[in-house]
This record gives structure tokens, C-alpha cells and sequence, in this order.
């Protein structure tokens, strides 16, 4: 007979789960979960830079430097090579997106 209350525990077979047994299998479950939730929320895609920087105040032709610029330092080049020559902010966005993504790649 299984016992599953502290008062059966007297007459209790060794191999029946007790009410003990239960709790802890249950608690072990839920670590496992829990560390399964962790390992999920760090595997889960990262904002890109552009969202960690705060660009309220730059001009329109900065922040869209800045977001290619920043997109050139993860994957292959990515610059508008006549407003780059054309449109200085856009420049100065570019090159400090590219730098700031750039230093924080892992």
C-alpha cells in the first residue's frame, strides 16, 4: 500500500512512495524546468545594438548611418556609398555605428 500520508508512514512498505518521496520528486522536477526556462532565455536572440543605444536627438540621416553601420559590423558590409559621400551625418552615423557594434561583438 503506497503511503502518501505521514499517518501511514508506520505500516508503510520500503518501496511505496511516501508523501516525502512525492514532494521531492516533484521539487526536482521543477528545478529541471526552471533550469530549462534559464538556458531557453539565453539562448533566446539577443536585441540588436541599434535597440541598446539610445539615438532620440540624432538627425533621421545619423540613425539610419548608425543602423548600417552597426548591421556592417555583424554580417557583410552594408553602406550607402553615395549618401556616405554625400549626406556627412550619415558618415558620422555609419562610422560610429560601426565601431560601437563592433567593439561589443562576443
Amino acid at each position: 500500500m503506497p503511503c502518501l500520508r505521514p499517518s501511514m508512514l508506520a505500516g508503510c512498505e520500503p518501496t511505496a512512495i511516501t508523501a516525502f518521496g512525492v514532494r521531492a520528486s516533484l521539487m526536482r522536477r521543477l528545478a529541471a524546468l526552471m533550469a530549462l526556462t534559464m538556458l531557453a532565455a539565453c539562448a533566446a536572440k539577443q536585441p540588436t545594438q541599434r535597440e541598446n543605444i539610445n539615438l532620440s536627438g540624432f538627425p533621421r540621416a545619423f540613425k539610419d548611418g548608425y543602423a548600417d553601420g552597426c548591421a556592417s559590423a555583424r554580417e557583410p558590409m552594408k553602406r550607402d556609398g553615395a549618401r556616405f559621400k554625400s549626406d556627412p551625418q550619415y558618415a558620422r552615423g555609419w562610422r560610429d555605428g560601426s565601431d560601437i557594434c563592433r567593439r561589443r561583438q562576443p
